[in-house]
């Protein structure tokens, strides 16, 4: 039994990218159609959840190895623009506390800002660092690391100052996987590269920090296509069964996981190798087959809202 896309979709959208996600749930989609359908329905989600005012992220797996969870989050931080974000998380803070910050107005602009709240500029500055530090002793909801890393981004926001962009180049290159200053990271109390320890909790802290700064939440679409195919292209990524396993595991963590995170969408599109019987598929690791197989089923149509569905087109 199949599930018409456009039929999915607009559930999706209406019973999680509206609501729930956008009010502080987490879901995890898993989604089965023939291969040369897999990268239509992914930019459909695309398009649905940037409409919803999602910020997405697109993961392939065979270009992204899958089945390390710090490999998975640093795809996704080298799509995300950390400079808007975090500008737009100082903007909506200011005008939270009651500071007025016109529209029309860089952040960089204090002189403007201050005159706009009938204040002096050394005084305007010296609140608004002040702000962001109280909010950095608030935000327990995100990880220590995160934590230091988005008050280093708000301070570069709102500061010309050659040190403050000095610093926000070396988190944003922490952030990316791109090499670094372990000196100067060391300073900005941030002591540990990311990795498989640490990645995960970045990743939700993430999801809670873009839904911060004003959009609906994150979205990430994972390809799955290169896990379940037997030969890939010479340049794709090859999973041999240890790697596989290992991606259906970081998979099956995302799922058990819903209930931690918040404002986090993941949907993997794979192959129908991906459930059909097969040395590759699912059954081959019982703890993800578990969560996605056994669930509430019609005996005449297949449940659109389960949290594994087969997608046709047309």
């Amino acid at each position: 039994m199949s599930v018409q896309a456009t039929e999915w979709l607009k559930l999706f959208r209406q019973e999680y990218l509206d609501t729930f996600i956008r009010e502080g749930g987490s879901v995890v989609k898993v989604l089965v159609t023939d291969t040369d359908l897999r990268q239509s329905v992914g930019t459909a989600i695309a398009n649905e959840a940037t409409e919803a005012g999602f910020l997405v992220a697109k993961v392939d797996a065979a270009i992204t190895r899958v089945h390390m969870i710090q490999e998975v989050f640093f795809a996704v931080a080298r799509q995300i623009n950390w400079d808007d974000i975090a500008a737009d998380g100082v903007r909506r803070l200011l005008v939270a506390k009651g500071i007025t910050v016109p529209k029309d107005v860089d952040l960089h602009n204090i002189q403007a800002i201050a005159a706009a709240n009938g204040n002096e500029t050394s005084p305007m500055y010296a609140e608004m660092k002040r702000e962001i530090r109280a909010r950095f002793k608030q935000s327990v909801d995100l990880a220590k690391e995160f934590r230091m890393a988005d008050m280093v981004l708000a301070f570069a926001a709102i500061s010309r100052d050659e040190e403050a962009l000095k610093h926000s180049e070396t988190v944003k290159s922490w952030l990316t996987n791109q090499p670094v200053n372990l000196v100067m990271l060391k300073a900005l109390q941030i002591y540990q590269k990311i990795g498989r320890h640490n990645a995960r909790l970045l990743l939700h802290s993430l999801a809670r920090w873009i839904r911060r700064a004003g959009w609906s939440g994150l979205c990430i679409v994972l390809d799955l296509g290169a896990l379940h195919v037997a030969s890939q292209a010479q340049d794709s990524i090859r999973y041999g069964r240890v790697a596989l396993l290992d991606a259906y595991e970081l998979l099956r963590m995302f799922i058990d996981e819903t209930d931690e995170s918040a404002y986090l969408t993941v949907v993997a599109i794979a192959d129908n190798g991906f459930a059909d019987k097969g040395k590759r598929s699912i059954e081959e690791y019982n703890a993800l087959n578990m969560r996605l197989v056994h669930d509430v089923a019609g005996q005449t149509r297949e449940n659109p809202l389960t949290a594994m569905v087969r997608l046709i087109v047309g």
